[in-house]
Parts: C-alpha cells; sequence; structure tokens
C-alpha cells in the first residue's frame, strides 16, 4: 500500500458515469498502516469462518509462473480458511496465445459450480478471465459468484504480440451477466496501462458495474524485474466476493475506492 505521507484515503461511489464523495479519511504513520491491513486481513479471513467455503481460480499473469510472486500467499492464506484455491499453469507464459490460455482455464473451473466459484485474474490473466466470461453459459450453470482483476486492462495496452487477447472487442453485457460481483484492483502508476489507467479503471466500473481499488503505488503488482510475495488487498476482495461472507467493507457496485 501506500507509504507514510501519502494522500488520504478517499471512497467514492456512484452508478455509471455519476460519483459522489462519501467519505475522507487522513493516512496514519506507517507502523500503524502496517497493523491496519494486517487486521484487515485477519478479520476478512475469520469473518467467513463457518460460512461458506469456496473454490478460487487464479488465472496468473504474462510471462509469469504460478509459483511467482503472490500466489502462493493466496493460495495460503484462503487455503488457511477452509477455502479450495488453484493456480493454474497456463501455457506458454512468455509467448500465449489466447486460445491455448482459454482452454486452459476452462479446463479449471469446470470441475467447481459456478456459484461457489470466485476468479481472480492478474493482468493478462484478467483478460483470460473476461474471454471465459463471454462463453459462459449462465442459463445453465448460473453465474461465478464473483470476479477479482487485479492490474488486468480493459482494452489493448499497445503490446502487437498480445493482439489475439483483445480481438474480438470484449462484449460487456455477457460477462456482466456471467458473474455476481466484480471488484478491482490497481495501481494508479501501473506503467502497463499507463496515462490511460484511469479509462481502463472506469470502463470495468461503467461496463461491469464494478468496485474498484486504486492505491497510488504498486505498480503492475508487481511491475518487471520486481517482486510482490504479498498482497492483502487481494485476499480483502477474495473475502467480499465469497458467497454469505460479506466481509469487512461492502460497497455498492460502481463504487471506486482509493485506500491508504
Amino acid at each position: 500500500m501506500n507509504e507514510v505521507g501519502s494522500p488520504a484515503t478517499v471512497l467514492v461511489s456512484g452508478s455509471g458515469t455519476r460519483v459522489t464523495t462519501v467519505c475522507v479519511q487522513a493516512s496514519m504513520t506507517r507502523a500503524p498502516l502496517d497493523f491496519h491491513h494486517r487486521y484487515t486481513v485477519l478479520l476478512a479471513t475469520f469473518a467467513c469462518r463457518g460460512r461458506n467455503m469456496s473454490t478460487t481460480i487464479v488465472s496468473h499473469g504474462f510471462g509469469m509462473t504460478n509459483q511467482d510472486h503472490w500466489y502462493p500467499y493466496l493460495r495460503d492464506e484462503l487455503g488457511a480458511a477452509g477455502h479450495r484455491v488453484r493456480v493454474p499453469q497456463l501455457p506458454e507464459p512468455q509467448a500465449p496465445q489466447a486460445d491455448a490460455w482459454l482452454k486452459a482455464l476452462t479446463a479449471e473451473t469446470a470441475v467447481s459450480p459456478a456459484a461457489d466459484t470466485v476468479l481472480v485474474g492478474h493482468s493478462l490473466g484478467g483478460v483470460n478471465v473476461l474471454r471465459l466470461l463471454e462463453k459462459h453459459d449462465v442459463d445453465a450453470e448460473g453465474p461465478y459468484a464473483g470476479v477479482v482483476l487485479v492490474a488486468s486492462m480493459a482494452g489493448e495496452v499497445g503490446y502487437d504480440a498480445l493482439a489475439g487477447f483483445f480481438e474480438p472487442d470484449f462484449e460487456w453485457p455477457r460477462i456482466r451477466r456471467a458473474a455476481r460481483t466484480f471488484r478491482i484492483l490497481h495501481a494508479a502508476d501501473d506503467p502497463v496501462t499507463g496515462a490511460a489507467t484511469g479509462e481502463h479503471i472506469m470502463r470495468f466500473v461503467t461496463e461491469l458495474g464494478a468496485t474498484a481499488t486504486v492505491t497510488a503505488t504498486g505498480g503492475h503488482f508487481p511491475t518487471t524485474g520486481a517482486s510482490r510475495l504479498q498482497l492483502p488487498e487481494a485476499i480483502r476482495l477474495v473475502n467480499d466476493s465469497v458467497p454469505n461472507c460479506p466481509g469487512i467493507d461492502e460497497r455498492e457496485p460502481g463504487a471506486v475506492c482509493l485506500p491508504p
């Protein structure tokens, strides 16, 4: 999360393009801030004990393996609370093909009831999740419990080798119908979405009714060449998506949140 002296917490929510400020809370020192996020993870995790346990399936990012960065952390933390977590290794992560990635993710989700499954997509893995939702038969299988997109993209970002993931255009109404909730985690300084970061975030909010959590820093969670072994905010967003598990911080669809 943000460093000491970063901007205050601002929670704004709205419908469509109308946005209303709800509250402002100043940042504290780093020690209380670290405690706050540890407490957030523990509270969100233990709030789910005794409630419905879910399956979480993670679609990892471009150039990554299922053992990289915060994926094992997510698996271990949610697993400790009794949830089933699967992070499949997608084929050829350094030279991914859209059809192959979608086929692998479809096979992974086939064994889990949609109503009890939360899908997590990181970076290009989030685009893979969107394509899965386009193909999902909601009438036969019902919608997924929830979707969490971490540093994902709502359209092309200038990587010609990945153009196949963004063609044709997304069928947003079909995607929105395929999951009960959509939650976004994105950093304002994400170098992949760059100057268009706000446009990507607001496309998710307006097209999917998503709740977006935006941090001032964080890069691409992580940026290429860096490492990010923990991501507590992702734990909270998954717990908020679990059926019958409100977590610690329910927000209406179409919210944009800037945590400390």
